[in-house]
């Protein structure tokens, strides 16, 4: 009776340790098993408690996730979940900031998109969008490569699309746009067709989705070498941002950004997929010339992904407005260093050396603390800079200064176009309609009207769409007609105008209009509107 109680205890140790090393299997190297399986029995115990420590998961959080995939991606068995892509990729990166779904239509199988802002683990800092699909819309979902499968293998086989892209076609996000007639929706998957993240190419994309697919090395809690060979990825620019209080709606916020541009520079704000914001700017330089471009925005709260485009490279990044201002962190240009705070109060600026305060000065109240640094009175060494608010807050810095100083040769560039009151209310107002919020929207856009009377067509455009959401055609086709008439390549009034005048069922009207749009700026949503008007 001992010995058969002694091998059942042997039994039940043994199969213990299995179901320990099953459980880390996707995380544990060759050479951590060895090791875990040459301890003798009572040393396992703590190995497995020491384990985590060279992770940078907690075990609970691994444990979390791994029971989730097995219930939501496997059949509920444990380990399940691993032989399904959408749970390898939910173990290694976590639950995706958002999710678009889209059921099989007339274009695609079904698919789902899996929206990450940054991806810590993997150390990318731009947003990644990793869809997947049903192939052939059966079966399991699998994660879709642009290089490997291409959009042929999301299109439902249809008389429209059979064919209309071969094998070795170079495609592109225009390509698919000028040939692919689709809804907003459908506009998602297209641009994550092209492309993991905006700017990754060709075997950037492999490289990415390897990674997101192998939880053992995203965990392993050293730095990560960067593999993506992508200008996105290693040649990242640099992007400041402060946000405060604005008395528009929403947090002003202040965009510094430096890089080097020879012809053309544009910034496109977007939150998810929506377009909120674009400029462009055109310069006439030799050569790729330093600049620092400051723009201001005044945005509603929400996730957004700011996206400068220069010379055609683009570089996004991340952006969260909270409800309220915060406290940002110390930036430093040059000669000077600026806070953005929560609230308009003094601050009290230092710099140490050690335990030393070498140099000391109180800057005003104001909602963006700014201060010259004694760059030349100091000798050269490493110093901490610091700020302290009248409220408690502190914020630090390393300061570096050197034996000669050289001072930055970028070329300031600031965009002030939207600075006007009138401006700003209008712009907060076409983001209230935007969210679907009418009534917040008019009382910006008319509070818009009352400080600008004169000139701003930004305000009656977007009060003419309110018009049109509400069913009320004629007023709005009767505030769009005047700026149609005085600005024929205003193709925001244009497309507005077409889109009121199909509604009133003039269609011939509509259709002329329609193409006067797509003359100045093709878009998918204008030529589908454009096939879909009655042909009378």
């Amino acid at each position: 009776m001992k010995l058969l109680l002694l091998n059942l205890c042997l039994l039940a140790a043994i199969r213990g340790e299995e179901n320990w090393l099953t459980r880390v299997s996707s995380i544990i190297t060759p050479a951590e098993r060895a090791a875990y399986l040459s301890l003798a029995p009572e040393a396992r115990p703590q190995f497995e408690r020491s384990f985590w420590s060279g992770k940078s998961i907690t075990q609970q959080e691994f444990f979390e996730r791994l029971s989730y995939i097995d219930t939501a991606f496997g059949s509920g068995r444990p380990g399940s979940g691993l032989n399904m892509d959408q749970g390898r990729v939910y173990l290694t990166l976590g639950p995706p900031n958002r999710v678009t779904r889209l059921p099989s239509s007339r274009s695609f199988f079904p698919i789902e998109i899996w929206y990450y802002s940054v991806a810590p683990a993997l150390q990318i800092t731009s947003e990644l969008r990793l869809m997947f699909y049903l192939k052939n819309g059966l079966g399991y979902y699998q994660l879709y490569s642009p290089n490997l499968d291409t959009i042929r293998a999301l299109l439902n086989p249809q008389a429209g699309t059979l064919g209309m892209f071969g094998p070795n076609d170079s495609i592109n996000l225009s390509t698919l746009q000028t040939q692919l007639s689709s809804r907003p929706v459908e506009n998602e998957v297209l641009e994550a067709a092209t492309s993991v993240s905006a700017g990754i190419t060709n075997e950037g994309n492999e490289e990415i989705l390897s990674r997101v697919t192998s939880p053992r090395a995203a965990f392993l809690n050293r730095p990560l070498r960067p593999e993506v060979r992508s200008k996105l990825l290693l040649a990242q620019q640099k992007l400041d941002t402060a946000l405060t209080a604005s008395a528009y709606g929403g947090l002003e916020v202040d965009l510094s950004f430096k890089t080097n541009v020879r012809q053309k520079l544009r910034l496109e704000v977007k939150q998810n997929t929506i377009p909120v914001y674009q400029s462009e700017l055109t310069f006439h330089f030799d050569a790729a010339r330093p600049i620092q471009y400051l723009h201001h925005l005044d945005l509603l709260p929400g996730r957004y992904t700011v996206s400068f485009v220069v010379d055609g490279m683009t570089f996004p990044y991340p952006l969260e407005v909270p409800d309220t201002p915060v406290t940002g962190e110390i930036v430093r240009d040059d000669n000077s260093a600026r806070l953005a705070l929560a609230a308009a109060q003094p601050v009290t600026w230092t710099v140490r050396r050690g335990m030393s305060v070498v140099w000391k000065k109180d800057a005003p109240a104001s909602n963006i603390s700014t201060i010259e640094l004694p760059i030349t009175s100091l000798p050269p060494g490493s110093y901490k800079l610091e700020a302290a608010t009248t409220r408690g807050e502190s914020r630090s810095l390393d300061l570096e200064i050197k034996e000669e100083h050289d001072p930055d040769p970028r070329t300031v560039v600031s965009y002030n176009a939207n600075r006007a009151r009138g401006q700003r209310l209008a712009f907060i107002g076409q983001q209230w309609l935007l969210r679907g919020n009418g009534d917040r929207a008019r009382e910006s856009l008319n509070a818009s009207l009352s400080a600008m009377p004169s000139g701003n067509d930004q305000a009656w455009i977007a009060l003419s769409r309110l018009d049109a959401l509400r069913g009320n055609y004629d007023d709005a086709r009767e505030k769009l007609r005047p700026i149609v008439d005085a600005q024929p390549n205003n193709f925001e009034a244009i497309s507005a105008l077409a889109y009121v005048e199909a509604k009133l069922q003039d269609f011939p009207v509509a259709a002329t209009l329609y193409r006067r749009a797509l003359a100045l700026e093709d878009s998918p949503v204008l030529r589908l509107a454009l096939a879909q008007l009655p042909s009378r």
